[in-house]
Order: C-alpha cells, then structure tokens, then sequence
C-alpha cells in the first residue's frame, strides 16, 4: 500500500478541530455536529453530517438494534492508523429514522480536540 495523505482542517471562529486521539488526524469540525445527545457502548458520541481522513469498512457492514431502532451499519477507522472511531448509518429499517443514513456517529473518547 501506499503512502497515505491526510487533509488537514483550518478552525473558523471559535469552531473546534476533532482528530483521532492515537494519532491526531483530523477528523471533523464543531460545525457539522447535528447532535451531542447520543451514547454509543464507550460513553458519549456525536452524530456529523461528514467526517474526512476515515475509511468505511462497508465489507463488514451488520445489523444492530439500538434503542432508537434496528440499522444497518459500518465501522469508521482513521486512515492513519487503523483505529475504530464510530460508525456510519448505512440503513434504517424504521421509517421514521432515515435521517440518520449516511450520517457518522464518533465516539469522544476516541477523539481529541486539535485546534
């Protein structure tokens, strides 16, 4: 495999900078959270609109109940050094929940803030 190159983000404001706690790429930015209010098995996490310098691993997507409904997801690791961040919703089986595909959830003790 190949050398791999991050994007790196620039701060607008009082915007904050989130990157992968092992090894500080960036990963996102405070403006693109839609919501704090989620919990994920290690603690509190986000849902983003987008995230950058990440890799979707599609190949090992499956199908989880949460307490908000049954999706079918993928991890997302950090394209620099592998390590699982969050998931991204690939697909609701409720109706009433499709706002969520094709959105990231990021948990925050796997992140570290990089202004």
């Amino acid at each position: 495999m190949g050398l791999r190159y991050s994007t790196y983000l620039e701060a607008v404001g009082n915007e904050k900078i989130y990157g992968c706690r092992s090894c500080k790429t960036h990963i996102s930015v405070s403006s693109v959270i839609l919501s704090k209010d989620y919990i994920s098995e290690n603690g509190r996490a986000y849902l983003l609109n987008n995230v950058i310098n990440t890799i979707e691993c599609v190949e090992d997507a499956e199908k989880i109940e949460m307490l908000s409904g049954v999706y079918l997801i993928c991890k997302i690791k950090c394209h620099q050094c592998d390590k699982v961040l969050g998931w991204k919703y690939l697909f609701s089986y409720d109706k009433s929940q499709n706002f969520k595909v094709d959105k990231y959830v990021l948990e925050l003790k796997k992140l570290a803030i990089c202004y």
